[in-house]
């Protein structure tokens, strides 16, 4: 299993979570069709291959730290597993990558023919235990030793997303964890980037205690447009948001005449606010928070890290958020 995994790592990712999946079918049910992807593949044993990691395998690994190579909340939405009905050695990969799969259909030929609970357990934990070796370390937070300034945390924020996009996962996990602040962890929530299943428009929403949306917010590190605002509006509209929010904080971003799309917005029923950079934006949270500046702005610096890791910026933009440089903070 350890060979095969890292094998695997070097190739598309999609595989290890494959491998997690048939394993943990199998382990399930020995009847299972290891071959199989769907349910119409129409072999006895056949089942949905993508249900079981999405609905099962993957939220169960994210709470108990398994890496299973990829990391949205389908896993197996991908190539070379998505339209297929079975695993076969003749599916459609790089010429690459073709080792890889060989490997895999080896393995599954050797997983079909066991049928000893016991060793399907024992094969799953061996995965498990390979793989939670694979989990990303992060490292501990460490309480800043002074409590930060409003204008010591913009500039933080500032030089943070400033320094490297990381693809905009670093301005959506500022963004994010203010808002954790404003709102509570429990009520926020936000997705990866470029995650093709969001389940709303955006990139953070707040929803109520029953599941509903009551407001959410666009993070653009790029510049914006009018354009770009109006097709926002659309989205949120289409979803039923009477709030939104577009936070643009691209250093060269021009000036907009926002007053034209929020009266095109109000027609339809939804409230929009635009934050063009950070301070707006901060400072808007703050206002609506119901306790004194320093408290909220130490929750902040904590809440910001807990986004970073969980949006999986790098290993620097970890270092970098945690770094105590109480000469880089200005006063308020």
């Amino acid at each position: 299993m350890r060979e095969l995994s890292v094998l695997c790592d070097k190739a598309p990712k999609t595989h290890i979570a494959f491998l997690g999946t048939v394993l943990l079918a199998k382990a399930t049910d020995p009847r299972v069709d290891v071959f199989a992807l769907k349910v119409n593949a129409g072999t006895p044993g056949a089942y949905s291959a993508r249900n079981l990691a999405k609905e099962v395998l993957a939220p169960l690994c994210r709470d108990h730290q398994v890496h299973i190579g990829v990391t949205g909340r389908e896993p197996l939405n991908n190539q070379p597993y998505l339209r297929e009905s079975r695993v076969f050695r003749q599916m459609s990969v790089h010429a690459k990558t073709k080792p890889v799969l060989d490997k895999v259909c080896d393995f599954l030929e050797e997983l079909a023919s066991i049928d000893d609970r016991s060793e399907l357990l024992n094969a799953l934990a061996s995965f498990i235990t390979v793989r939670r070796a694979h989990w990303p370390a992060s490292k501990p937070y460490v309480s800043q030793e002074t409590v930060l300034k409003l204008s010591g945390l913009i500039y933080r924020i500032e030089n943070f997303v400033g320094g490297d996009s990381e693809g905009g996962r670093r301005a959506q996990a500022v963004a994010a964890g203010l808002m954790d602040v404003l709102e509570g962890t429990g009520s926020v929530e936000t997705s990866r980037v470029n995650d093709p299943d969001r389940r709303f428009p955006g990139d953070v929403a707040v929803r109520t205690s029953d599941g509903d949306l009551t407001r959410v917010l666009e993070v653009r590190d790029k510049p914006v447009n009018v354009a770009d605002l109006s097709a926002f509006v659309s989205k949120a509209t289409a979803a039923g948001v009477t709030r939104a929010g577009v936070l643009a904080v691209a250093p060269n971003q021009k000036p907009l005449d926002v007053k034209s799309v929020q009266n095109a917005a109000a027609r339809n029923g939804l409230a929009l606010e635009v934050f063009l950079g950070w301070a707006g934006y901060l400072h808007q949270l703050l206002f609506w928070m119901p306790s004194d500046i320093p408290l909220p702005i130490e929750e902040a610096h904590h809440r910001i890290y807990e986004r970073i890791v969980e949006l999986e910026c790098s290993e620097v933009a970890q270092d970098l958020w945690l770094r105590s440089d109480s000469s880089s903070d200005s006063s308020a």
